[in-house]
């Protein structure tokens, strides 16, 4: 089955802002986050809550809860509201953890459906890292964030948290965003957030 989180999916970015899109420490636990649509085991976990073989607090967890799309032996999908990108929009931004493998992992698409970028690093790790993709080709356009748990077996998870725009503001300063120090907050910022 599907759910989906409150119909309230108007939000807007502010150009040269670092965006924080979503960061799920709103959301009820085991919930599809608002605007959302989730299909199997997709929802909002707490960060001292491992859906499976992992041990509490998950490292480098930002925040009170994150994104579990799917654990080692679950699966799922979520598919966030459709939103504008900014005009100066660089790269999607996110912390992931887990081990599944494409198809399994982040991509955004243009309304169309097809596809601005895809990240599947699937890195066997319960250890949030940054990950990010380019999405500067559909800067400007109507886009929807695709998160995609195919994979159910030993590290067959996907995990997500703190999803940003880098607006070509910076980011922390490293073309590779998977340098990045984890305690970096990157939801920190003046973006609207649904409600």
């Amino acid at each position: 089955g599907s759910s989906t989180g409150s119909d309230d999916d108007s939000f807007t970015f502010v150009a040269g802002s670092q965006a924080c899109l979503f960061d799920f420490e709103d959301t009820a636990i085991d919930s599809c986050p608002s605007g959302w649509t989730c299909t199997g085991d997709a929802r909002v976990v707490s960060r001292y809550t491992c859906v499976s073989g992992c041990g509490t607090p998950l490292p480098n967890a930002q925040g009170e809860q994150y994104f579990s799309i799917g654990g080692d032996h679950d699966t799922g999908t979520a598919q966030s509201p459709t939103f504008e990108l900014p005009s100066d929009a660089q790269s999607l931004e996110f912390l992931r953890c887990g081990g599944a493998d494409s198809p399994s992992g982040v991509s955004v698409h243009r309304e169309s459906g097809s596809v601005v970028c895809s990240s599947s690093r699937g890195e066997d790790t319960d250890s949030f890292f940054w990950d990010s993709c380019d999405v500067s080709s559909a800067a400007g356009e109507r886009v929807y964030v695709r998160i995609v748990d195919t994979q159910s077996s030993s590290w067959g998870k996907v995990f997500v948290d703190n999803i940003r725009l880098d607006g070509g503001g910076g980011g922390c300063g490293s073309a590779d965003i998977t340098s990045c120090p984890i305690t970096r907050d990157f939801c920190t910022n003046d973006a609207s957030l649904p409600d």
